[in-house]
This record gives structure tokens, C-alpha cells and sequence, in this order.
């Protein structure tokens, strides 16, 4: 309701702080009202701000105490709206609590009775606590909607046309000949579907090796080497699991925060993480010692990327920034990526061009850089709500970008021309993951609607929709050189295998074939 995708607005807070005490006060007059005001012949603030009111030698005290810890109950209700964070709750209880003593001050003096601190003392920690597992189970057990938390500037990616051109910085003439090339291209493709007798056979076959019952996972990696996944847990945990033996390996306690990321770093035998509290943790996945800790964003971190050969780190917040990290250098912050008007959810490198790399935002967009220069390339523009993932395919010589998106829906982007070349409909839901095979011509998505849809790639026709039965889909993963798969969800985690009727080689999409422009 009032809180902002920027991580500090001073007047924010003001507001958020006035409207809680405003609240909080509106519903403690009406308890006041229902049980003190039918025992005593004229209400006054003295019940409000005397502490010799508070007394539980009396009915009439006892009433006293029972409105105030009403009202400590509806204030960590107010606060499910009003702050909406978890990690908040305490500082806007204690700002209200302390507020209130400076009040019974003025009014009566310094409040001398055991009785009202400890009553106020408990009002703090119901607040406190039931605001917290409020926020927790109502808001941060779910990906937030685009809909959310919307600054007056961030307005106007809520009516992206879902039928408008691809916003490249490129002549307008450049994107008239792309936009037709675009439909030319849906027009074969969709005659191509209809049947004209020259597809190729595909089978497919995806067999569930082993599923474990965990915590919500967030993030899923696989160990380049070693037959480890790493999977990052909304307890604060990351756990290596070895799918050869089916056990754990290691357990580490992170923090207290869900960690929403984490990456296997192998050349430096490193685990990378990234939380809600702000930090980027690295740990040696051998000992599981603590490497390095330090405070990288100003909001949660979303997502953090490994570069394929260089030493660095790119991550990805809600504070809207991407930040580019030297490990080499003491973990300097290199470069900041300052471009999205709603909270970063995920970037991903390009895999021929590594210095390359786009990121997926709540803003509608996905943006597509250089290393090399603080400013986007060129941003990407057709779903009508916020983009959760995004992620590089290659095919040949050409390079294609996939997202998913809170419109239900995945889009596949030519990375030369910008223009979507197709959309992958039929989730219920938010598309959470998305991921493309290396060995096998498919297209995995996740949703919220707590299913995965694989995809042709050749095609883009939808080959098979799983279910595993452990809630909502929030990450996948996929190696080369390995056919498995494995799936993070709200209870636990899926690892698969799957085998196809043929590789890459004889399954080219279907725009590969057209001549690139000059």
C-alpha cells in the first residue's frame, strides 16, 4: 500500500509512522469505548495516556489493559498494509510505542507503575512479533505483483500495450522493416503449425529421478563438476544436496532472511549468495567457512549472476540498481547499472558474448548491456506486466532471449532485431522461471499456477505440462552436458532426467532460416 520500490523516502516513512499512530489510536478509542466507556459515566484520555489507569486492582483497569492489547493486535494488522516487511516491524512498533510514552509524558508524568510497562512492554512484542508472521505469510510467501508499491513515475509501465512495437533505439524506418519481418515470421511460423508436412518427428521424455521436502526454494544451481545442486531456501539456509547418493551434503545457516539466490563459483570452489537483509555472502563449499560478507544493496537482492571466465559478480535488487563486483579486487563494486523504475528480479549473461548481458524488472522492460557502459543498449518492451526472469538461448548462429512475466505468459525475442517472434500462453498464473535446455531442444517455464510447461523449441508448440505437487514454482536449472533438470519449489525441490528424440543440430527455430538486415 505505501511502501515504495525506492529504498529510502524520509516522507514515506513519515507517512507510514502518522497513519499507523493515527490507527492505532482510532481503534484503541473504540475498544476503550465498547468496554471501558460502559463502565465509567464520561470517557477521557486519561484512559488513553494516564498510567495510574492502567491499574489491575479494578474492572475498570483490567478493561484498560484488554483494549490496549486489542489494539497492540490490530496495530500488527495495520502494519500488514502500512510497512508490508517483516524485517520492519520491530522499528515501526518501537517508533509507535515510543511516541506513545513521550504523549502519557506530557500528560501524566513519567509513568512510575510496573503495571504499565509491562502491559505497553507486551503490546510492543504482539506487535512486534504478529506483524512479522503477518508480513511473512501475506506478503513475502508470494512474489510481489507489479501492481504493487508503484511510484508516480513507474505509472506509466502499467499500460504497456501487450501489440506495440519493440522500443529499440533504432531509426523509426530500422523498426517498420522489423515489425514486418516480425509478422512475416508469425505468419510462417503459424502455417507451419497447421501442417504443411515438413516437421520433424519429436518425442520427448521427462522421468522424475527423486523430489525432497524442504523449505520454499528460491534458487537452484548445479555444480558444474561435481554431481551437487545448490539450492537456496526462504528459511535462510543454503543446501547442497548430491543427487548420486540422494543425500545432503552440507548445510549452512545464511541468515535470517530468505536467501532468494545463491551460485556455485567452481574455479574458486565458492558458494555466492545474495538475501533479503542486503548482503552477498560467499562461503567455501568445501569447509563451508565464510569467505566474505558485505552489505551490496540498499532492498533485497533478487538475483546474482557468476561471469563465465572473469571474476566477477553481477547482482540484481529491489533497490533497482545491478551491480558489477571484482572478487579479484576485494570485491570492489566496479559498475552500477542504473536504468529500471521498478525493483530488478533478475539478469542473466549472453552466452557467445559474455561482456553482454540483460536484466528483467517489474517495470514492464528487460534491459540489455554492456559491461563496459552504465547505460542500457536496448530495452525490450511487449509484456504487459512485470518480468520475474529472463534468460539467453542459442541456436546456430542466431541468439534469442526468453522471459517470463506476472502476465502469465513467456516471450521469445530475436537478441539482433529486437522483435518478439513468439509468446508462450497457457499458464493460470505468474511465470516465475524460465530455462533453456543446453542438450535438449526444449524451453522449461515455472508458475505460481504450480506447474512447469515444456516447450518445442524448434516450434515453440507445448510438448508436456508437469505437476509435482509441491506448490509453486519459483526456479530451474540445467546444466550442459547433463539431460536432468531440477525444479525449486514452495515445499521442496524436483530433480529430472530428460531425453529427446533429437539434439540442437536438427532442431533450428523456425526464424533462422530469414537473412539478417545490414
Amino acid at each position: 500500500m505505501f511502501y515504495g520500490a525506492v529504498s529510502w523516502d524520509p516522507w514515506l516513512i513519515v507517512v507510514q509512522i502518522v497513519c499507523l499512530q493515527c490507527l492505532y489510536y482510532l481503534t484503541l478509542g473504540v475498544f476503550m469505548a465498547i468496554l471501558v466507556g460502559t463502565r465509567v459515566s464520561q470517557m477521557s484520555l486519561v484512559y488513553f495516556f494516564d498510567y495510574a489507569a492502567i491499574n489491575a486492582s479494578t474492572v475498570t483497569g483490567w478493561c484498560v489493559i484488554v483494549s490496549f492489547v486489542l489494539g497492540s493486535l490490530s496495530g500488527s494488522v495495520y502494519m500488514l498494509y502500512l510497512v508490508e516487511r517483516a524485517i520492519k516491524c520491530l522499528d515501526f512498533s518501537a517508533s509507535l510505542y515510543i511516541i506513545h510514552l513521550f504523549i502519557c509524558i506530557m500528560y501524566g508524568g513519567w509513568p512510575s507503575s510496573i503495571t504499565w510497562w509491562i502491559v505497553n512492554g507486551t503490546g510492543i512484542a504482539v506487535m512486534a512479533l504478529l506483524g512479522e508472521y503477518l508480513c511473512v505469510k501475506f506478503r513475502e510467501m508470494r512474489e510481489i505483483p507489479i501492481t504493487r508499491h508503484r511510484s508516480s513515475s513507474d505509472l506509466s509501465y502499467s499500460y504497456c500495450q501487450v501489440d506495440c512495437l519493440t522500443k529499440l533505439k533504432k531509426p523509426r524506418q530500422a523498426q517498420g522493416r522489423e515489425s514486418s519481418r516480425a509478422v512475416a515470421k508469425e505468419k510462417s511460423f503459424k502455417e507451419e503449425k497447421a501442417g504443411n508436412g515438413k516437421q520433424q518427428t519429436f518425442t520427448l521424455k521427462i522421468e522424475k529421478q527423486f523430489d525432497r521436502r524442504s523449505e520454499r526454494v528460491k534458487s537452484v544451481d548445479f555444480h558444474p563438476t561435481k554431481p551437487w545442486i545448490l539450492a537456496s531456501l526462504h528459511s535462510g539456509k543454503v543446501c547442497i544436496w548430491n543427487y548420486q547418493s540422494q543425500a545432503m551434503e552440507k548445510s549452512i545457516d545464511v541468515t535470517e532472511s530468505p536467501v532468494r539466490t545463491a551460485k556455485f563459483v567452481e574455479r574458486e570452489q565458492w558458494i555466492v549468495t545474495g538475501s533479503d537483509d542486503k548482503f552477498i555472502r560467499v562461503y567455501d563449499y568445501n569447509s563451508a567457512e565464510k569467505i566474505k560478507e558485505f552489505e551490496a544493496h540498499t532492498d533485497f537482492i533478487r538475483s546474482v549472476t557468476v561471469h563465465p571466465t572473469l571474476p566477477y559478480v553481477l547482482s540484481a535488487s529491489d533497490d533497482k540498481l545491478i551491480k558489477l563486483w571484482d572478487w579479484e579486487n576485494d570485491w570492489a563494486c566496479t559498475r552500477v547499472f542504473e536504468g529500471h523504475s521498478h525493483y530488478v528480479m533478475g539478469v542473466a549473461f549472453e552466452p557467445k558474448k559474455a561482456i553482454v548481458f540483460a536484466s528483467a524488472s517489474l517495470d514492464c522492460s528487460v534491459k540489455v548491456w554492456d559491461l563496459g557502459s552504465p547505460n542500457p543498449s536496448f530495452t525490450l518492451e511487449e509484456h504487459s506486466k512485470g518480468i520475474n526472469c529472463v534468460d539467453f538461448v542459442t541456436s546456430g548462429d542466431k541468439t534469442y532471449i526468453i522471459t517470463g512475466s506476472d502476465d502469465y505468459a513467456a516471450k521469445v525475442w530475436d537478441y539482433e532485431t529486437g522483435a518478439c517472434v513468439q509468446t508462450l500462453e497457457g499458464h493460470t498464473h505468474n511465470v516465475t522461471a524460465v530455462c533453456v535446455h543446453p542438450e535438449a531442444p526444449i524451453i522449461v517455464t515455472g508458475s505460481e499456477d504450480k506447474t512447469l510447461r515444456v516447450w518445442n523449441a524448434a516450434n515453440f508448440r507445448l510438448e508436456n505440462t508437469l505437476n509435482y505437487d509441491l506448490g509453486r514454482v519459483w526456479a530451474i536449472g540445467c546444466m550442459k552436458g547433463s539431460p536432468q533438470i531440477v525444479i525449486g519449489c514452495d515445499d521442496g525441490m524436483v530433480l529430472a532426467k530428460v531425453e529427446c528424440s533429437h539434439n540442437w543440430d536438427s532442431a533450428e527455430l523456425h526464424t533462422e532460416g530469414e537473412e539478417k538486415e545490414d
